[in-house]
């Protein structure tokens, strides 16, 4: 199928019907109304379309199929644009300039209309940055205003589990969920309670947010154990590696933990798990000297390099939390190279970490150059944060052995 043709979807008509009837001075209504239109594009440009092809593209009569490439390409040009992607981009623009101004009440003051929130909501295609940029203005907004309505309503999302180029956008556009945690009470998360009870969606991107050890400091647990009324067994698994992690930190008995630990990995359940998921398991089996698998079995269901870099990062760095860091652990897989081109706060950050996880194993076996490699990769402007505190104390202590003589 071409490429404009592609770019066509029913989100588009009512923009190009706008943009048509400013152009021509016509209202776009009826047949004889796109009879006229068909007569100035071929006068303004020599190139017919039917205007049958008009009622069908401007949603006069039912139409089954996109518009022809042919079809937009003319009307792009006869807009004043080049060609079809000329148009999008210019009505990219100048929707997301209305967006801007529209979200600008909302952030400031905390006032919108709820049809335009359900409008942005409803158009939502999570096919490209601009949206989800925009969504996160908006939770952005929700998050500082405590507005829960809101938030109920932008985390309303009909997404599939099994697109995770979508969810991986929308770690970015949740983010300031999490960055608003650290600095909040228990309160916060009674606040927020609501919407992960309600909202399957949200609650996954927590999942995949609320992975760092430090973070759980002061709320650890809490929106885990709330009353959900449907959760996965990936949820349970991870909701039980948490509160397992907090029996054990709390020096309180690990036998049901233990169980609980050999039963997953018996189960085979976690071949399809989140790669932090696996990582934890491995690290669990590690800690409580549990042998019915191997952490190389587990990793090797660890297929893209962003899997491999969030199992590797957490295996090691929770086996040093709760271990202690005094000597390199005999597993240690080949190095990773960050990919080119613009990755999410996410991805980038979960490379960072692996740069280091592998740093401190150099380091601890003595490697200098093996550790300096790796420390250069690591961007330490990430590490200004709390959230990042653990690496960037060991970040230091890694930049000092690699330059020592």
């Amino acid at each position: 199928m071409p490429a404009a043709v592609l770019q066509f979807t029913s989100l588009n008509r009512n923009g190009l019907k706008n943009a048509l009837q400013a152009k021509s001075g016509i209202s776009l209504v009826d047949t004889y109304s796109c009879k006229l239109l068909s007569e100035l594009i071929y006068t303004a440009t020599g190139e017919l379309v039917n205007y049958n092809t008009l009622r069908r593209v401007l949603g006069i009569i039912n139409s089954v199929g996109a518009p022809s490439d042919y079809t937009l390409s003319v009307l792009a040009k006869f807009l004043g644009f080049p060609d079809w992607q000329g148009y999008r981009n210019w009505e990219e623009q100048l929707d997301n300039e209305r967006f801007l101004i529209k979200s600008q009440l909302v952030t400031g003051f905390g006032k919108y209309e709820m049809r335009w929130i359900k409008d942005f909501k409803d158009q939502l295609t999570f096919r490209n940055w601009i949206e989800f940029f925009q969504l996160k203005s908006l939770v952005d907004a929700a998050i500082q205003h405590r507005d829960q309505e809101l938030l109920l309503l932008i985390t309303d999302l009909n997404i599939q589990d099994s697109d995770p180029l979508v969810f991986q956008r929308l770690f970015m556009s949740f983010e300031s969920v999490i960055w608003k945690s650290q600095r909040s009470e228990k309160d916060y998360w009674e606040w927020i309670g609501e919407v992960l009870l309600r909202r399957p969606v949200f609650r996954q991107v927590i999942l995949e947010l609320y992975v760092n050890e430090n973070a759980l400091e002061g709320y650890f647990g809490y929106w885990l154990n709330l009353p959900y009324p449907v959760v996965s067994k990936e949820f349970t698994v991870f909701r039980r590696l948490l509160n397992g992690q907090l029996e054990v930190t709390s020096n309180q008995d690990d036998t049901l933990f233990k169980e609980f630990i050999q039963s997953t990995i018996q189960g085979n359940d976690w071949k399809e798990f989140h790669p932090i998921i696996k990582g934890r398991l491995a690290a669990w089996s590690y800690i409580l000297d549990i042998t019915d698998i191997s952490a190389e079995e587990l990793f090797a269901e660890c297929k893209a390099d962003s899997d491999k870099i969030a199992f590797i990062s957490f295996y090691y760095r929770l086996i040093w939390l709760i271990k202690g860091i005094n000597s390199p652990i005999a597993l240690n897989w080949k190095s990773l190279d960050r990919p080119r081109g613009l990755l999410s706060t996410f991805e980038y950050v979960d490379w960072n970490n692996y740069f280091t996880i592998q740093a401190i194993n150099a380091r601890l076996a003595g490697d200098r150059e093996c550790c300096q490699s790796f420390i250069s990769k690591v961007d330490p402007y990430l590490f200004s944060s709390d959230y990042f505190e653990w690496f960037k104390v060991h970040y230091d202590a890694c930049r000092e052995f690699a330059q020592a003589t």
